[in-house]
């Protein structure tokens, strides 16, 4: 899927407005469902720099349809919910992927120039998405 979704968006700059206007918002939320609908198991077996590519990809397709703001809070957000996922998994290594990742977009929104949005949406977003009540279930930690 990362190899599909990259080759749909590395020619997008060529490809007419009209046409990434028809086909690009489909493209971007096919993307986003077969990731956040993957079932647990076949999500374990993705790697990183998998997710990342494909996050990539959809980012350049949307930013061809979108304003740039829009474009890059919408990828911050997708990203939010992939971290959510992968918190949400059974498999230990998942979790500390997702654990990793929420630090990375903290830490991007937080303490870099080029915020996305402000911290007031991180904490509810996160407060929404119940991420501290994942974070800490008693079958999924060692307390």
């Amino acid at each position: 899927m990362g190899n599909l979704a990259t080759l749909i968006s590395l020619p997008a700059n060529i490809y007419h407005r009209e046409v990434m206007n028809d086909f690009g918002a489909r493209i971007v939320e096919s993307i986003k469902a077969r990731l956040l609908g993957a079932s647990d198991k076949s999500f374990r077996d993705v790697r990183k720099e998998q997710i990342d590519t494909i996050l990539r990809a959809a980012g350049s397709i949307q930013a061809r349809i979108v304003d740039k703001a829009t474009a890059e809070q919408s990828l911050e957000v997708f990203k939010l919910q992939m971290c959510k996922k992968s918190l949400e998994s059974e498999f230990l290594e998942r979790r500390i992927q997702g654990i990793r990742d929420l630090n990375q977009v903290i830490r991007n929104n937080t303490m870099y120039s080029s915020k996305t949005f402000e911290v007031s949406f991180l904490v509810n977003w996160m407060t929404e998405n119940q991420v501290f009540d994942i974070l800490w279930t008693a079958r999924k930690t060692h307390a």
